[in-house]
């Protein structure tokens, strides 16, 4: 029988090369190193960073200059990504490793050995000796380009909340510079622990070639205490079952219906309102059966998509990221907002009456005029880029997220012309009305 490992991260790193200036700055140029075994001293990071970079220094050599991608050994495949100018990261991922108990070859046989050999055998058969085998196959891997593109991903997901990786300065020094570094490295760890626990790695193709196998599941051994953002110590997770929710539009809107929500738009441009996008969930809650999750999935999508502000692929990312954090909910989102609200609590057909309608961000608790905890208003920003110029850099926008399931509204604001706006609770209850009477038409067009 064999028993099928399969593909595990062992190490991931986030590291400045530029950083490195001498031999007592080496350390300094890696930002974030997380391995299998959740332990590794500086000089093993910035040695197993040091081993990357001399084989795609070596390597460039006989590529016209270009960087090494993607480096195999008969154990690992380790890809290799610049995030951004100056900025690198590393995933190391080992093959899926097959282990077989097959029998050993037989030693040269001398006349003293054939005697022992003879006294050893009972009833006439010789003692079988056995051996482990193990074998590691590249198979159960994605290809490069897919690994390639969730790494992509996963730093569009950083850049929506936290903006471009800083250009950083080797000879910069002082406090200021510490305290700066020391954040980005504790920010790069809370983001890219939580990430890694949802990447899926395994097509677990192999486990089909071998019926009889005991698959084993990456092994943490941190025991049940385990740190949760430790490789290992939690489940993995998909990526997001709604990857593309700006193309799967649900019917159409009226004209009427399309123009009303235009025309609330126009009117909170005098907040600084930017763009305002329109998604839709239906019962949205525990993932549960995949089946359902799928059925789940087919009455999801983009109702609004946008007033055109916002380049359409910074509005995908964004529709991801809210879509993940029910799945997986992100560090980012702890602090702020409370997901488990979104679901619908007796609403007909999956819908919230407007009395249960809520603000994931802005305006937190009850509508209620006469409500103490109504007070209570939270901040929150995202990185978006604009459609114009094609090339342009993401903005700081200040976000609001209100729901009416199975509707949930994200508006998008100019903070330097919001910020009077979005700490006043009438205001909130103002877009209330506005946004929730928009939810029964929205429901009436897209259920024809």
């Amino acid at each position: 029988m064999a028993q099928v490992t399969l593909p595990t991260v062992s190490y991931f790193c986030i590291y400045n090369p530029g950083l490195a200036v001498s031999e007592e700055t080496v350390h300094d140029q890696v930002f974030f190193y997380t391995s299998q075994t959740g332990t590794a001293t500086p000089d093993e990071q910035a040695r197993k960073v040091g081993l990357i970079q001399g084989v795609i220094s070596f390597a460039s050599d006989f590529a016209n200059q270009r960087p090494v991608e993607i480096i195999d050994t008969r154990k690992t495949r380790t890809v290799v990504l610049e995030l951004e100018p100056g900025w690198w990261t590393a995933a190391c991922l080992n093959f899926t490793r097959i282990q077989t108990e097959v029998e050993a070859p037989s030693p040269p046989r001398s006349s003293a050995s054939s005697v022992k050999s003879s006294r050893a055998s009972f009833g006439g058969f010789r003692r079988r000796r056995t051996e482990l085998k193990i074998d590691y196959s590249r198979k159960d891997l994605p290809a490069y380009a897919a690994l390639h593109a969730h790494l992509v991903r996963g730093h569009t997901q950083w850049r929506l909340h936290h903006g471009p990786l800083p250009r950083l300065n080797g000879r910069a020094a002082g406090e200021k510079a510490a305290i700066e570094a020391e954040d980005l490295r504790t920010r790069l760890a809370l983001f890219w622990s939580w990430w890694l626990h949802k990447w899926e790695l395994s097509f677990t193709t192999l486990a089909a070639a071998h019926p009889n196998a005991v698959l084993t599941p990456p092994r943490s051994g941190l025991g049940p205490q385990a740190d949760p953002r430790l490789l290992g110590a939690a489940s993995t997770l998909a990526f997001s079952f709604m990857d593309h929710a700006l193309t799967l539009k649900q019917g159409r809107l009226a004209d009427a219906t399309a123009d009303a929500v235009r025309a609330i738009a126009a009117r909170e441009r005098r907040a600084g309102l930017r763009d305002l996008l329109v998604l839709r969930f239906p019962a949205f809650g525990d993932l549960g059966d995949p089946d359902e999750a799928l059925d789940r999935e087919r009455g999801a999508g983009c109702v609004f998509a946008g007033l055109g502000y916002v380049a359409v692929p910074a509005l995908t990312e964004y529709a991801r990221w809210v879509v993940d954090n029910h799945v997986a909910p992100a560090p980012d989102a702890l602090d702020a907002i409370d997901w488990q609200t979104f679901n619908p609590r007796d609403g007909r057909d999956g819908r919230d009456d407007l009395a249960d309608a809520r603000f994931l961000v802005g305006l937190l608790g009850s509508l209620d005029d006469d409500d103490p905890l109504a007070a209570t208003v939270t901040r929150r920003t995202v990185f978006l880029a604009p459609a114009e110029p094609a090339d342009a850099e993401p903005e700081l926008l200040s976000l609001v997220i209100y729901k009416r399931a199975p509707f949930l509204f994200s508006a998008f604001y100019d903070p330097a012309q919001a910020d009077i706006r979005l700490d006043d609770p009438d205001y909130y209850r103002a877009l209330h009305l506005r946004l929730g009477t928009l939810c029964e038409p929205l429901f009436a067009d897209l259920d024809e």
